[in-house]
């Protein structure tokens, strides 16, 4: 590849840097779309779940988005567009991770926080099924 095809072919790479898309898989045409509602967001890091994912700004925000039932119990939610963590809002968040069914979060300041599902102490709470929100972890 000739140079000037790469600096272009790298340019336009990089228009893309940070978006968000989305696709349904199976029999579906695997054709990315850009995510309803996101706006301007650059995203830093994704982690998937089996049916939820979280997605980390370059501003130290964290969304979750799929099917979310630790926050409203049983009944399983999947919002059209990520949530934002709100009992994350204020710190900055420098890395995200998800298990199956449950999420985590470290601050720059070394708190790590979990939700989601709770069932065998995923998330380092006692006797709670689900944990709805980030909540800070005791080491």
């Amino acid at each position: 590849m000739d140079s000037k095809k790469r600096s272009s072919t790298e340019a336009e790479g990089s228009k893309e840097r940070g978006l968000v898309h989305i696709w349904q898989a199976g029999s579906f045409p695997i054709t990315p779309e850009r995510l309803p509602g996101w706006g301007g967001k650059t995203v830093l890091q994704a982690a998937l779940g089996v049916k939820h994912g979280v997605l980390l700004t370059e501003d130290g925000e964290v969304y979750s988005f799929g099917t979310l039932p630790w926050r409203s119990g049983p009944v399983e939610i999947c919002p059209s567009s990520p949530i934002l963590e709100n009992a994350l809002v204020g710190q900055y968040v420098i890395t995200v991770a998800t298990g199956s069914f449950h999420s985590g979060a470290v601050t720059d300041n070394g708190v790590a926080y979990m939700w989601g599902e709770n069932s065998a102490g995923q998330c380092a709470v006692a006797n709670q099924q689900y944990v709805p929100e980030p909540n800070p972890v005791s080491i």
